[in-house]
């Protein structure tokens, strides 16, 4: 029988860019220190593409609207 190994994060980053720096540290630090497969399961509460934010902001508005909240 063959063994693989890999390892499994999990990350769920602060909403704040500068509480974001020492989690980009901590990442790049284990992406050269490895030397199997890794696998993220992760939240870096990051938006890639301008459209995600109003996107965001329109659904969340619905939301508040249709729970009468707005």
């Amino acid at each position: 029988m063959m063994s693989r190994v890999f390892m499994t994060s999990f990350v769920y980053a602060f909403n704040q860019a500068p509480l974001k720096a020492s989690l980009w540290t901590d990442l790049l630090n284990i992406v050269t220190q490895g030397s199997c497969h890794w696998l993220v399961l992760e939240d870096f509460n990051c938006i890639m593409h301008p459209f995600e934010k109003l996107m965001e902001d329109l659904i969340f508005k619905k939301i508040l609207m249709n729970c009468q909240i707005l």
